[in-house]
């Protein structure tokens, strides 16, 4: 037996869809489906706008409205391509258009593992992973976690470097994928970046046989630092931490 639900309208059909991750089928009968057991179908043979549907060349007509807007449950997350057509009856005669031309509609998936990292001074690093059928992507940023998001640039790659307005400050970044006909994906999942500025001025204010101070200028948006000590300039194998701008080394050994 296959798992599915029967919708015997499209406003019930449309409610089955946006509260369950259901498959939409429009065709044949229950034992044309594969029975799989992690799918749950949606039979759509029952909706009157969909029950008779036939193949036009390489197009299936899928239904006929009185309205001006018509609403389409596609079997699959891809790109379709549709056509219309008028039709009248005037006296007992029927009358048909010619079709209109094609345009494409349809869904892309959102990016997916959006990195943001910082590169020092104002520059961030974006990464993120290709959407499959994605023509180029949209970068958004914004200073709050949940509103905000101002377009920033567009790219047909898959990661950029671009420049926050002052470093310091927490920036959040969003991004969508569009097709080649503009049709847009919802927004990526979100990444945070703290963009900071490397200490400047590092310098040693006393110095004895034992111990040493340094200071430096403060960064701003810095929480703490961490002071690295080396006997080389190549290894850094200690370091202190601190909250102020000056930090005193002391019990080292007598050079």
């Amino acid at each position: 037996m296959v798992n599915g639900t029967f919708a015997a309208s499209m406003q019930e059909a449309l409610e089955l869809r946006a509260a369950r991750d259901v498959v939409p089928y429009a065709g044949g009968t229950d034992l044309m489906v594969e029975n799989r057991k992690d799918v749950e179908y949606l039979f759509l043979k029952r909706v009157p706008e969909l029950r008779q549907i036939t193949v036009d060349g390489s197009y299936v007509r899928i239904g006929e409205t009185n309205a001006l807007t018509y609403t389409d449950m596609i079997p699959e997350r891809k790109n379709y391509y549709y056509k219309m057509r008028v039709e009248a009856t005037v006296q007992g005669t029927a009358y048909v258009s010619l079709p209109s031309k094609a345009f494409m509609a349809g869904y892309i998936g959102k990016p997916a593992g959006l990195t943001a990292q910082p590169l020092g001074g104002n520059a961030v690093r974006l990464q993120w992973d290709r959407s499959e059928g994605a023509a180029g992507y949209v970068i958004y940023r914004s200073r709050s976690l949940d509103s905000g998001y101002q377009y920033v640039t567009s790219t047909t790659a898959t990661s950029l470097t671009t420049y926050v307005p002052q470093s310091g400050v927490v920036y959040y970044y969003r991004i969508k994928a569009y097709t080649d006909a503009k049709i847009y994906s919802d927004f990526s999942d979100t990444a945070g970046v703290l963009p900071m500025d490397a200490p400047q001025n590092v310098r040693h204010v006393t110095h004895t046989k034992t111990s040493v101070t340094l200071r430096w200028d403060a960064v701003p948006g810095a929480e703490y630092y961490k002071i690295y000590r080396s006997y080389t300039g190549t290894g850094w194998p200690v370091y202190e931490r601190t909250e102020a701008t000056t930090y005193t080394f002391a019990d080292l050994e007598e050079s």
